[in-house]
């Protein structure tokens, strides 16, 4: 329970002072960990919920930032050297797809058809659907 009230702290914070120069490797890291994560509890899984859609518009609002170099080792896996190589894939249109879809995709690749941060997955791109529709 702490650990899903601690994301959504992240979120307020991320959200507070992202314009003053927050690093975009830490919002890609507490994002795939959010996404990552499937509380027991109804009350946690709100906090969850609640912590994404804070992060969501600052994911957005770049653009494009599969273009930028910054070095990202998300989720600490060392096979993961920067945000062109997450961002990789090309989408419908032949341009590369944004960095928080493939960090969305590279998750439900790991995770498996089965796992309990599908429902997640499904939920905050319902609720946020703007920012993937360009990439269905």
């Amino acid at each position: 329970m702490a650990k899903s009230y601690a994301f959504l702290c992240v979120g307020y914070f991320l959200e507070a002072f992202h314009h003053q120069g927050t690093q975009d490797n830490v919002v890609w890291k507490a994002f795939t960990n959010m996404v990552r994560m499937s509380p027991p509890d109804s009350a946690s899984r709100e906090a969850v919920k609640q912590a994404i859609d804070l992060i969501v518009p600052f994911l957005t609002e770049g653009g494009d930032a599969a273009s930028s170099t910054v070095a990202a080792d998300v989720d600490g896996a060392s096979d993961v050297g920067s945000l062109e190589e997450i961002a990789g894939g090309s989408g419908t249109n032949g341009k590369k797809r944004p960095v928080y879809v493939s960090l969305v995709r590279r998750v439900l690749a790991e995770e498996g058809p089965n796992s309990p941060a599908l429902v997640t997955i499904l939920q905050m791109v319902v609720r946020n659907r703007e920012a993937f529709a360009s990439s269905r």
